[in-house]
């Protein structure tokens, strides 16, 4: 994206520039949407250690579920930054366009 904004800085931007910044806007979409199976994978087996534990207690359960909790926070956080990301290369990709 920083090579994108010094080129619209510097010049006008050819089609082949515009192309290579397509294809990484939709390397950035299939990691997105990668990232958003990994999360609601980890929602439903975070349920699932919740209502096992409300079910048959055991300090395993609670551990287990501690742990995928913890890795559930860090995975919103990630993902939460990959979409502003992705957002971000939608306006550059918008000026982009307006300026060539």
């Amino acid at each position: 994206m920083e090579y994108i904004k010094t080129i619209l800085k510097k010049e006008n931007i050819n089609e082949s520039i515009k192309k290579d910044f397509i294809e990484h806007i939709q390397f950035m979409q299939h990691e997105r949407l990668i990232h958003l199976l990994v999360t609601m994978l980890f929602a439903a087996l975070l349920m699932f250690g919740f209502i096992i534990m409300l079910i048959y207690f055991s300090w395993i359960l609670v551990v287990f579920t501690a742990i995928i909790f913890i890795v559930e926070i860090f995975y919103i956080f990630h993902y939460y930054k990959l979409e502003n990301g992705v957002q971000e290369m939608y306006r550059l990709y918008d000026e982009v366009v307006k300026n060539s």
